[in-house]
């Protein structure tokens, strides 16, 4: 049963980012994604970004949006026109992300007092990204505008940093954690407002995952020979989704594939190279990136679904959530995020995450048993349908904003 609007009074949320949008990053995808449950579930949401990227990016109106990303529910989107210094072939560094933050952060603030000062309503600004949040708490000190900050990791600035910012942190009206160890840590840091720090998962939109889907042409071919394992994400460097290759020298039948779905041509050009080093032609494939309202129809014809990230990295990441809403078998590495989640012979096969071999094992396992996978699918795809959807995560949150208000 899918949750109701909250009936309270209407408030607005201003989600203020700089990331792309549309843009194929996951946290692009999970602020999408959350504005337009929020809006769903009865607030008003209205995403501020930057104006930059490809002419796709800098063009989308709600429309493209909503297909990109396979959104049921439009909301408002403000683009915010930032100085010329951002080019696709150009690397963004440190100074290019502080004249955006510096950009937004004002307009974003001046947008908040003139809505509060028409709308006489509660009106909250939503941020992510550590340094927008900071420049945003420094510049409203006057203002002081209702700041919902979403933790995804600490920066090393915060975790060894000065006083300062955690002084910073705690002026917040609500700090969102998306793994229960970060809130423990962040609380940890606090002096005051420890009980204005909630854990709230990742998600899923159920939405695009609640479909009947053909086999895509390209997986298609593959199928036919193989049985698939399947990891869709980025592929990195920091990521090392090498080991999962690893994990295929350790795969002897030689009717089981690794495929990726999605990684950027260098990244793809760098792994095909890794591939052939180690003899592993013709066992692992590269299907290329591809849309995110379009990864559900890979994840539905797999036979297991296979994440990794080396320890210490991505602490909850959303890829695990769209696994278990597709209902194939999930194999993921040992982690505090990943544990609170996917819990290992319950919902999933969890394995060491430096022993390339014992992930093997785990795969192995789910393709040779198939009452025993279907069971640990079940399973996840009932806990993410009951827990790990946006509406879900979206109706919480308001909630959570009807209680401290």
């Amino acid at each position: 049963m899918r949750p109701s609007k909250i009936t309270t009074e209407k408030i607005t949320i201003l989600y203020a980012t700089m990331a792309r949008i549309p843009g194929e990053r996951a946290h692009s995808i999970q602020i999408a994604r959350m504005c337009s449950a929020l809006q769903e579930m009865g607030s008003n949401v209205i995403l501020i970004s930057p104006k930059r990227g490809d002419e796709f990016t800098r063009k989308a109106t709600m429309k493209d949006i909503k297909k990109y990303y396979g959104l049921k529910t439009p909301f408002r989107h403000f683009k915010v026109p930032i100085l010329g210094i951002f080019n696709e072939d150009v690397r963004v560094e440190n100074l290019s992300w502080l004249i955006m933050a510096w950009t937004l952060a004002p307009f974003t603030l001046a947008l908040y007092m003139a809505l509060k000062f028409f709308l006489r309503r509660n009106i909250y600004i939503y941020v992510r990204e550590p340094l927008l949040y900071i420049m945003l708490t420094l510049s409203g000190w006057l203002v002081k505008p209702k700041i919902i900050y979403e933790i995804h990791e600490l920066p090393p600035f915060l975790k060894d940093g000065p006083r300062f910012f955690w002084s910073l942190m705690e002026q917040s009206h609500l700090i969102i954690c998306i793994a229960q160890a970060l809130s423990d840590l962040v609380r940890s840091h606090l002096n005051k407002g420890k009980e204005r720090v909630f854990t709230l998962h990742d998600a899923v939109d159920d939405e695009i995952f609640n479909m009947e889907y053909t086999c895509p042409d390209d997986l298609a071919s593959i199928k036919k020979k193989y049985r698939i394992i399947m990891y869709a994400g980025h592929l990195d460097r920091w990521k090392r989704p090498e080991f999962l290759i690893d994990m295929m020298k350790y795969v002897v039948e030689r009717d089981v594939a690794l495929v990726f779905v999605g990684g950027k041509e260098e990244d793809i050009s760098r792994l095909r190279q890794y591939v052939a080093v180690n003899g592993l032609n013709g066992k692992v494939f590269f299907l290329g990136w591809r849309a995110p309202a379009q990864v559900p129809r890979y994840l539905a014809f797999a036979d297991v679904l296979v994440h990794y990230s080396p320890p210490g990295k991505a602490l909850s990441p959303l890829k695990i959530f769209e696994y278990m809403l597709s209902g194939r078998p999930i194999a993921a590495p040992r982690a505090p995020g990943v544990e609170e989640v996917l819990k290992d012979g319950i919902n999933a096969f969890l394995f060491d995450p430096l022993d390339p071999a014992d992930a093997a094992r785990k795969v192995m396992l789910l393709l040779r048993d198939k009452e025993l996978s279907e069971k640990l699918a079940s399973n996840a795809k009932n806990i993410a349908l009951s827990k790990y959807t946006y509406r879900a995560r979206a109706r919480t949150l308001l909630e959570l904003l009807k209680t401290l208000s």
